[in-house]
């Protein structure tokens, strides 16, 4: 029988996005057209190492990942666009 107090990764994350005042009705679709392409932020090299990352912390199973829902792409987008220069 399962526990009922675990949760996958995937409910721990939504409830952390909530809990910062995220919406799970979806990202700006401006950053998300941005986010396609070429990196416009990180060097192929970190970008590369970024989509590891994100699919280490939220891997692919019987779900897109992180990277298959574009989310180094995403956080490229926020950082070239929306992150201050300091």
């Amino acid at each position: 029988m399962a526990d009922p107090y675990l949760i996958d990764r995937r409910t721990l994350m939504a409830g952390a996005i909530l809990l910062v005042g995220g919406t799970l009705a979806g990202f700006p679709g401006e950053v998300l057209a941005q986010s396609a392409g070429a990196p416009r932020f990180f060097t192929p090299d970190e970008f590369a190492l970024l989509e590891e990352i994100a699919s280490i912390v939220i891997p692919r199973t019987d779900t897109p990942g992180a990277r298959e829902a574009g989310v180094p792409g995403f956080i490229d987008a926020l950082m070239a666009d929306w992150a201050s220069t300091e």
